[in-house]
C-alpha cells in the first residue's frame, strides 16, 4: 500500500476512533444512532463487531450501510482490509477501492459485494491487471502488465488467458500472438 494511502487511512481512522470514543456503539441502540446521524448530516460511525468499523452514509430504516462510506474490517487482528466506496443494501455496490492486507488492491466496479464490471487489480508481486471481471474473476477482455515490463492483451476466462491474445516485450514488440486455452498457448 502506498505511504500516502497509509497516512490518509491512519488519519481517517484516528478520526473514527475519536468519534467511537465520543459515541457508544449504536448497532443495538437505534435512538443514539439516529441522533448521531442527525449531527453528522446523514453520516455515522458504526461498529459492526469487535473488529469491524464503518463510517459513512447509512439507511436507518433497515440499519444497513447505504451510500458512500469507508469500511475497515479485522482491524484489531492486525490484518485488516480497507474499502472506500459505495454501498447498497449493506453490500459493496458501484465504484470502490479495496486495499487488502496481503498488499493487493482492487479498484473498480462492485456488484453485490463482488468485483463485477471494469476494474484494476494490483497484485502484491507487482502484476497489474486491468479489464473485465465477472463474479470476482478476470473474465473477458483485459491486460496484464508484469513487473519486467512485458504485457499480455487479450481474453481471459476464470483468471487465466483464454482465447485470442498478444504478448508484448518491455519495448512494445510482439513476442507471441494467438490462442490460449486455460492459460496455455496453443
Amino acid at each position: 500500500m502506498p505511504d500516502s494511502v497509509i497516512a490518509d487511512t491512519v488519519n481517517n481512522f484516528q478520526a473514527l476512533i475519536d468519534l467511537r470514543q465520543t459515541f457508544k456503539p449504536f448497532k443495538y441502540d437505534l435512538t443514539e444512532f439516529e441522533k448521531t446521524l442527525r449531527r453528522c448530516e446523514d453520516r455515522g460511525l458504526y461498529t459492526e463487531s469487535a473488529s469491524h468499523l464503518y463510517m459513512g452514509q447509512w439507511r436507518m430504516t433497515d440499519n444497513l450501510k447505504h451510500g458512500r462510506g469507508t469500511w475497515l474490517r479485522n482491524y484489531k487482528d492486525g490484518d485488516g482490509d480497507l474499502y472506500e466506496g459505495y454501498f447498497k443494501d449493506g453490500k459493496r455496490e458501484g465504484t470502490g477501492r479495496m486495499f487488502y492486507y496481503d498488499g493487493s488492491t482492487f479498484e473498480g466496479e462492485w456488484q453485490a459485494d463482488t468485483w463485477n464490471g471494469h476494474g484494476a487489480l494490483y497484485f502484491k508481486n507487482g502484476n497489474k491487471y486491468a479489464g473485465n471481471f465477472i463474479n470476482g474473476v478476470m473474465e473477458g477482455n483485459g491486460s496484464m502488465i508484469y513487473p519486467n515490463g512485458t504485457k499480455y492483451l487479450g481474453l481471459w476466462k476464470a483468471n487465466k488467458k483464454h482465447g485470442h491474445g498478444t504478448v508484448y516485450d518491455e519495448t512494445g514488440n510482439v513476442t507471441e500472438e494467438g490462442q490460449w486455452e486455460e492459460g496455455t498457448k496453443k
